[in-house]
């Protein structure tokens, strides 16, 4: 089944934050408890560019990205459990990078104990960049670089 792919409005924050607490219930690891409110994520709404997945006028997956600079970081993907395997994540991905087409890089993170998701964002042409251990969780940040900085310096050390 098709899922439509759109911006997401401020009506559409309950139905996405119940499929945030749906997600942080079935990967703790990936997904850490969050105290966030309906007010919240309102707000961040305004800020951040919100895309939703929806089948049959339910909301099945979202993401949450926000530009600054030339860097794009990537803050939320959630996918309904039972829509896992249908592609949205990719989908959802895609839709941002073409979104922000002008920024110099992605930057987003993910749990190491969710390997599905490492491998997506691998197959996407993301690389990990460090990893760090909260309590006895790990976080692996990863990029995305659509243009690189190029600076040629000659033998003597001036720029090119």
């Amino acid at each position: 089944m098709n899922a439509m792919i759109a911006i997401a409005q401020r009506e559409d924050a309950e139905e996405i934050l119940a499929l945030q607490k749906l997600a942080f219930a079935r990967f703790p690891l990936y997904f850490p408890p969050q105290r966030q409110t309906l007010e919240d994520l309102q707000r961040q709404m305004t800020s951040d560019v919100v895309l939703k997945a929806t089948q049959q006028n339910i909301i099945v997956a979202s993401i949450r990205a926000h530009a600054s600079g030339g860097t794009c970081e990537i803050k939320r993907l959630i996918v309904h459990p039972q829509s896992q395997r249908q592609g949205l994540a990719r989908k959802l991905m895609a839709e941002i990078e073409q979104r922000f087409t002008n920024v110099e890089r992605f930057e987003l993170y993910t749990g190491i104990e969710n390997e599905q998701s490492y491998s997506l964002y691998t197959k996407l042409g993301y690389r990990e960049l460090r990893r760090e251990f909260k309590d006895e969780d790990a976080v692996v940040y990863m990029e995305k670089r659509t243009r690189w900085s190029l600076c040629l310096r000659s033998f003597d050390g001036a720029v090119l």
